[in-house]
C-alpha cells in the first residue's frame, strides 16, 4: 500500500524545504501561512514567499 501523504495538500518549496500548508490567515490584507515540513514542525511564512 503506498503512502500518500500529500493526497490533498499542495506542496511547496520555503528555503529549499518541501513545506506542506496547514491553514492561511489574512491580517492587516497580508496573507501568512501556518506550514509543516518533512520534519513535522511548524512554523508561519509569507504566503508570498512560497513557490
Amino acid at each position: 500500500m503506498s503512502h500518500a501523504n500529500h493526497s490533498e495538500t499542495d506542496t511547496y518549496t520555503y528555503n529549499d524545504l518541501q513545506v506542506k500548508i496547514i491553514t492561511v490567515f489574512t491580517e492587516d490584507g497580508k496573507a501568512t501561512a501556518l506550514v509543516e515540513d518533512e520534519n513535522g514542525e511548524l512554523f508561519e511564512v509569507d504566503k508570498d514567499s512560497l513557490r
